[in-house]
């Protein structure tokens, strides 16, 4: 296991600028955004067919940000007994088949257990792909980590912007199905380049304990606030285009597809490389 892992490192750093094990997480990366993107067309006929109220549907929102709570340390606990290529080639594998479950939950309490699901297993491969850029981000000594972030945003736009089109043309059942095997299509081709790292069980785990600077809480609040607005206009764009706007369901995801955009994030790598990626 160890010359295996230090035979792709040494791969990745002789290969260049996009290795393979970059392409792979980029994939993954690309997946994760993509399956949130077609949830934001869905929510709108989530909502009318299990005919859910606006306060119903904010808690049945909530589910989902629970389970990935729920999910996101169990995910961080075996990163560090099996790494990160196993966990998140099992949460791909896991996260794929959600889309059809939310289309295909008969009633309100199937729905909700669903959407737990389908919110833990982003979150928690959310957790372990971050994981395996940051293997990857060592293995190339490179700065790639924004440049995955860009991939997560153009999976959102290419999930949100075809979502209204399949959904007008081919119904909520078809754009579930084209949605998941796009989203098999990625995760086979990431499968096989996905980059190896080492598990670390026995590695010292500080004890936790809430920090006592100000500076990690001004950070986590700026982050709190920075991601509402990303939230509001995932969860509800669509759902006001429809009821308060009278659009077709074909213009209901263009509220989303461009928020947040990739290329915003793609130019951060080289300026990181550039200045560094404090100032």
């Amino acid at each position: 296991m160890d010359n295996m892992t230090r035979s792709e490192g040494l791969e990745a750093r002789r290969s260049g600028f996009f290795t393979k094990s970059r392409a792979a997480v980029s994939l993954l990366f690309l997946m994760n955004g993509f399956m949130v993107g077609c949830w934001a067309p869905k929510i709108p006929e989530f909502a009318e067919r299990l005919q859910l109220s606006k306060f119903e549907l904010g808690l049945m929102i909530l589910v989902f940000g629970v389970g990935s709570l729920v999910m996101m340390p169990l995910a961080g606990a075996q990163i560090a007994v099996r790494g990160s290529r196993v966990v998140v080639r099992a949460f791909g594998v896991l996260l794929v088949p959600m889309l059809l479950a939310l289309t295909l939950a008969p009633n309100v309490w199937t729905a909700a257990v669903a959407l737990f699901f389908f919110g833990g297993f982003i979150g928690a491969m959310d957790v372990a792909m971050n994981a395996n850029a940051v293997s990857v981000e060592q293995s190339m000594r490179r700065a790639i980590m924004s440049s995955c972030h860009a991939f997560w945003s153009l999976g959102g736009l290419l999930g949100s912007a075809i979502g209204g089109f399949l959904i007008s043309h081919w119904g909520v059942l078809g754009h579930a199905e084209v949605s998941t095997v796009l989203a098999i299509f990625f995760l086979v081709v990431a499968w096989p380049m996905v980059l190896g790292d080492q598990p670390h069980p026995d590695e010292a785990k500080p004890k936790a304990r809430l920090p006592m600077i100000p500076l990690p809480w001004l950070l986590g609040i700026v982050a709190l606030f920075c991601m509402v607005p990303e939230g509001a206009v995932l969860d509800w764009s669509a759902l006001y285009l429809g009821r308060k706007r009278e659009h077709r369901s074909s213009c209901r995801a263009s509220a989303s597809p461009l928020f947040p955009p990739p290329w915003r994030r793609c130019a951060s790598p080289a300026i990181s490389c550039v200045i560094g990626s404090v100032r």
